[in-house]
């Protein structure tokens, strides 16, 4: 399934879910059925530091851009992030695309946030412009552990990610 960070047809204040064929990436033990969306926390005022609520042991909050409004994920193993284009055959779990993923440089197919038994970890995926981890350039394939509060970059595309250690 497809992730849309807007409100679907159906209930505009809900993540969209679109299925999508099976797909393998040369990632070991990825589980591809392993991530949903569970719900978008309300918009609120500006603040210095972004606020949310107690997550739970399989859940992260994406504070994407600039946006008060994080995407709250569970992941039980991997979660691709990306842009999907409808030519393309294989989907990203997270479609980046309403964010201006595109001109901001995000690969189709750009990194993946996998649940290991250390924590989180994050893989680029040798995306065309690179992810980095806190201003660090990440190398293609090797997985850097994550930790609340971190700041990934997909090409130009500021995320900061948020869960409970």
């Amino acid at each position: 399934m497809t992730i849309h960070p807007k409100g679907g047809d159906d209930n505009p204040n809900d993540a969209r879910l679109h299925s999508e064929a099976d797909m393998s990436i040369s990632i070991p033990d990825t589980d591809l059925n392993s991530t949903r969306v569970v719900e978008s926390q309300p918009s609120v005022a500006p603040q210095t530091t972004r606020q949310i609520g107690k997550l739970g042991a399989n859940f992260v909050a994406l504070f994407v851009a600039n946006s008060q409004q994080p995407l709250i994920l569970e992941i039980s193993q991997d979660t691709m992030l990306g842009r999907y284009t409808p030519e393309q055959t294989l989907r990203p779990r997270v479609d980046l695309t309403p964010f201006s993923a595109a001109e901001k440089g995000v690969s189709r197919l750009h990194a993946v946030i996998r649940r290991a038994p250390t924590g989180l970890e994050v893989w680029d995926l040798a995306s065309s412009n690179g992810t980095k981890l806190n201003d660090v350039e990440l190398e293609p394939y090797l997985p850097m552990s994550l930790k609340s509060g971190d700041r990934l970059k997909l090409g130009n595309l500021d995320i900061e990610i948020r869960f409970d250690s």
